[in-house]
């Protein structure tokens, strides 16, 4: 059970990074405020890297912060991408081990 369980938390994180990096850059694009907002849900639930701009990046101009936390969540897609494709820490084994 717990293998499913960090299985399915690699995918949500996978998820909420496919988000983190698409929306905001789409938001900053066409300058729309709620398209750029989604970077702090996202960026919360990423967590550590992105929790310290969304609240340490105040003063920074919302177009920048939410290019900022895109590119963050373009970081976390390649990183959980590798991990859960090449070298999945919850990948059940046919055999145990000796």
């Amino acid at each position: 059970m717990i293998a499913e369980i960090g299985h399915y938390a690699i995918v949500l994180a996978l998820m909420l990074s496919v988000v983190q990096g698409k929306l905001p850059l789409i938001g900053a694009y066409r300058n729309d405020s709620t398209l750029m907002g989604v970077a702090v849900p996202a960026a919360r639930g990423q967590f550590l890297f992105g929790l310290m701009v969304a609240v340490f990046g105040r003063n920074l101009p919302a177009g920048l912060r939410a290019r900022v936390r895109a590119i963050q969540g373009l970081i976390g897609i390649g990183f959980l991408a590798f991990l859960l494709y090449t070298s999945n820490p919850f990948l059940r084994l046919d055999r145990a081990p000796f």
